[in-house]
């Protein structure tokens, strides 16, 4: 299977794609819905990483609840990049 840095990578690449493409995301109701695409999408990578690359040592429904928690580990990731990001670009602007 996949190492699970590559399905927190892979959810945060998928979610920021889709940030940029949907303008629904853009909208403030939008912005509260990114949290929950970033944990159910990394659920359902895991649940296809386990599907495509395990050799049956992980049960499905084990293998969705792992990415559920890789999830929340993208989502916490995801958000202390967005504020870094953003700190950064306000001090560029006062520079």
């Amino acid at each position: 299977m996949l190492d699970n840095f590559a399905i927190i990578g892979m959810t945060i690449a998928v979610t920021q794609i889709i940030k940029e493409n949907v303008p629904y995301f853009k909208t403030k109701k939008g912005k509260l819905v990114v949290p929950v695409i970033i944990f159910s999408l990394a659920g359902v990578l895991n649940l296809l990483n386990a599907v495509v690359f395990d050799t049956g040592t992980i049960t499905l429904m084990q293998a969705f609840k792992n990415g559920l928690d890789y999830g929340l580990y993208a989502s916490g990731t995801y958000g202390i990049g967005r504020t870094y990001l953003s700190k950064e670009n306000q001090n560029e602007k006062t520079v």
